[in-house]
């Protein structure tokens, strides 16, 4: 539905049962009618109900960056939610920002690609702050995974 060039939905399972899935949209060259869209418009608009938001941070390329967190709920299910955009050398939580970037990438490197990452984790033990902790360590190692494939 998204007409991504390139995708991987992945589901991880730990020892303790605890699921995680990966998303990674891919776009080789974005524009209108082709493009990521946040969770924040497109989950809330088939029955997701949120929680809660706010900003984590992850360590890539030696500093602290943010990434929009959010805990969700449909039906009975909670899931903690990390998601941002990557490419062209940026790692971003804000889509208004990433367009603002694209544009001005599209003149001056003459690249719009970019992927948008989301990591799940269903939330079934109720521990909040160990989930978020979770979702960090794992956005940092899809991040600088990410960051070897998608180059600047």
């Amino acid at each position: 539905m998204l007409d991504t060039d390139d995708y991987i939905d992945y589901t991880y399972r730990s020892p303790e049962n605890i699921r995680a899935e990966v998303l990674i949209s891919y776009f080789s060259s974005m524009r209108e009618g082709k493009q990521f869209h946040s969770p924040k418009n497109c989950m809330l608009g088939s029955g997701w109900e949120t929680l809660e938001t706010r900003r984590l941070f992850i360590s890539w390329r030696n500093k602290a960056v943010p990434v929009n967190y959010m805990l969700v709920r449909r039906n009975e299910r909670i899931f903690a939610v990390l998601y941002w955009m990557q490419g062209r050398g940026r790692l971003l939580d804000s889509e208004y920002l990433e367009r603002i970037y694209r544009v001005i990438d599209s003149f001056k490197i003459r690249r719009t690609d970019g992927a948008f990452v989301r990591i799940m984790l269903e939330n079934s033990s109720g521990d909040h702050k160990r989930d978020r902790a979770l979702l960090a360590a794992l956005g940092q190692g899809v991040a600088s995974e990410l960051d070897a494939i998608i180059r600047d």
